[in-house]
């Protein structure tokens, strides 16, 4: 599962790094709309291979209740990165992909 979880993170990387590009353009940019498009290409392609290839085998090693528990948590991560307005820290996130463990 080593090389699934390695292979997503560094889509991770290129997905912030498309984002980052985005936010430093203005809308009306020419170059807006086709980064914007491999942006949205990249994130569908990330999440079919973490829906067919990840969550399974990260179901099969984890029990219901730890499945939960791990949903929970994800879920308060989310709303605070939400509430911390996470994406203006993307630009400087973009040098190597996140460590594992």
């Amino acid at each position: 599962m080593g090389d699934i979880l390695l292979e997503s993170m560094e889509e991770h990387l290129s997905l912030k790094c498309v984002l980052a590009d985005l936010l430093g353009l203005g809308v009306e940019g020419v170059k807006f709309g086709p980064k914007l498009h491999v942006l949205a290409e990249q994130a569908e392609h990330h999440h079919k291979e973490e829906e067919e290839g990840l969550s399974p085998k990260v179901r099969k090693l984890l029990g219901e209740e730890q499945l939960e528990a791990l949903g929970t948590e994800m879920k308060t991560r989310m709303d605070a990165l939400i509430r911390t307005l996470v994406r203006n820290q993307v630009p400087e996130q973009t040098s190597d992909s996140a460590q594992l463990g």
